[in-house]
């Protein structure tokens, strides 16, 4: 028996800590409670007769839990003060020892370690449905569709294999392929060993290897299994013969990309816009699909000849709602280069802001992946390959960030600089990392003003253009 639960109320809350031969439990919420009686209900330590994971917590609460373990006496320690009530649950599952899983557990299944392992993950992530959570998810689904839900000590080194030469011959883009996007896993496996579809680029199979490898050694850091079957798939085999490094845009085709004629047959405002931005600010596509009207902003700055310049620039941020970046160095200020004020910019923002519309691209469709995703799909599939024929896979709508980061190189702009602008990471060495500072403002500014852009036939914006997009997306 573990004895009794110290608990203490503060602000509501119910605070304690629960260790178990090594397993750390803790709760600051009701939520929280009923999280942590629910994983020790799995472990087979606590008798759900006496303690309801549904129950509410109370100070008082007495909690019997029994089991076989008695290698290391078990401890409650009881916290004082209280927590903040933006605080979360967050059970620590990753510490377990060897005596945590009692040796008279029926072994668990896959799915429930899998369903614990993703719990644990999205419990840790301030967008649970960012790309690399979505990623393990579908990876773990599909590690599940080929091997079946058995007990996870009964996967193999074969299985192991089993799926590494599944991914072999997995059709990419399967959701675009009608005869293969509804039937099962094994299915799809077999058919493609015979009609021999496109399959994942190697780049992407090691990337769903490494989840799965991830899962693994959680497992394997809870004790739960001894080794991880998938330790046989070398990740050398995925290393790419050529490299896939995409490529700038040339001058013939930025020509053809902004060509006036297909400019005026734009119908709504990121199409016309958004290509632009990104060609002149090299932003990421949902960086500006995302931005918001008030995410336009301006500031007056001093130069070192005290001369004043007002700065137009894109706020990006993560902290409006719906918004979310790829790293903390995306979180940055972008100078809006005088080609798109020239070409209308502020006014087109101006009459977003009249129309009551708090995004700056009113209408996209905020799904997962952003709502840049739609934008993106169009411009590669519609407007890149079939109206402008530009078929070079190795070009797509993030090669403006290519484009423009090769003319900063030309230019001679200055990697702190050209690594603000584009919301990248300070280098390695004990200079950048400690020493340089990164690019103020102004410097920002006068880099991209320097870039050398080729000459374009820019169709002005017209004000009033896109008046009854905005009509119909902003109706209330």
């Amino acid at each position: 028996m573990l004895g009794e639960m110290g608990m203490e109320a503060a602000a509501g809350q119910c605070l304690y800590q629960v260790v178990v031969q090594g397993a750390r439990f803790s709760a600051t919420c009701s939520d929280g409670h009923r999280m942590v009686m629910e994983l020790l209900e799995r472990f087979h330590l606590l008798l759900p007769a006496q303690v309801s994971p549904e129950s509410s917590p109370s100070p008082d609460i007495v909690a019997d839990i029994a089991g076989p373990l008695t290698v290391a006496p078990t401890t409650v320690t009881a916290y004082e003060g209280s927590v903040p009530a933006a605080a979360a649950p967050t059970p620590d599952v990753s510490a377990l020892d060897a005596n945590t899983l009692p040796a008279s557990a029926e072994p668990t299944l896959f799915s429930e370690f899998r369903d614990l392992y993703l719990t644990n993950l999205a419990r840790n992530r301030k967008h649970p449905k960012a790309s690399g959570y979505r990623q393990q998810v579908y990876v773990l689904k599909l590690v599940e569709d080929l091997v079946g839900d058995k007990p996870l000590n009964r996967i193999t080194v074969d299985d192991a294999n089993s799926v590494a030469r599944a991914l072999e011959v997995w059709p990419a883009y399967l959701h675009n392929l009608p005869d293969y996007k509804d039937i099962p896993a094994r299915s799809v496996v077999a058919k493609a060993q015979k009609e021999h579809p496109q399959p994942l680029q190697k780049g992407t199979q090691r990337k769903h290897i490494l989840c799965i490898n991830a899962f693994f050694h959680w497992c394997v850091e809870l004790k739960a299994i001894d080794q991880n079957p998938f330790r046989v798939v070398q990740l050398t085999r995925y290393k790419e013969d050529v490299p896939r490094k995409k490529s700038p845009f040339s001058v013939q085709d930025l020509r053809a990309l902004f060509d006036p004629v297909r400019q005026l047959a734009h119908a709504e405002p990121h199409k016309y816009w958004v290509p632009m931005i990104a060609m002149y600010s090299g932003m990421r596509v949902n960086e500006i699909a995302q931005l918001h009207v008030a995410d336009i902003k301006s500031e007056d700055v001093m130069d070192e000849a005290d001369h004043v310049h007002r700065i137009h620039y894109f706020d990006v941020t993560p902290f409006r709602k719906g918004q979310q970046l790829k790293t903390k160095h995306s979180c940055r200020r972008v100078p809006i280069h005088s080609k798109l004020i020239d070409a209308g910019f502020l006014c087109y923002v101006d009459e977003v802001r009249a129309a009551g519309s708090a995004h700056l691209f009113p209408g996209l469709p905020w799904k997962e992946g952003g709502p840049g995703r739609a934008i993106t799909r169009w411009f590669n599939r519609d407007h890149l390959r079939k109206l402008c024929g530009i078929t070079d896979r190795k070009k797509t709508f993030h090669c403006f960030r290519h484009t423009l980061t090769s003319l900063a190189e030309r230019c001679g702009i200055p990697t702190s600089i050209r690594r603000t602008i584009n919301g990248h990471a300070d280098g390695r060495g004990i200079d950048e990392a400690r020493y340089i500072a990164r690019g103020s403002l102004l410097e920002c500014k006068q880099a991209l003003e320097k870039l050398l852009f080729p000459e374009l036939d820019v169709v002005p914006y017209s004000p009033g253009q896109f008046g009854p997009y905005l009509a119909v997306v902003t109706a209330p």
